[in-house]
């Protein structure tokens, strides 16, 4: 039994390094989107400053 769930470990492991490249593609278009949504947030906000001056 002990071997068996040593073989789902590797089998585990094995999976995720294969599968490493794609996550960190979709970690990467992730975080570009995330910081295209916060830049514009904060041109907004400057924006909405500069008009109210």
């Amino acid at each position: 039994m002990e071997v068996f769930f040593i073989l789902i470990a590797v089998g585990l492991m094995i999976i995720w390094f294969l599968l490493s490249r794609f996550f960190q593609k979709i970690g990467n278009s992730t975080i570009n989107k995330i910081k295209d949504v916060v830049t514009d947030e904060i041109n907004n906000e400057e924006e909405k400053e500069t008009k109210q001056q």
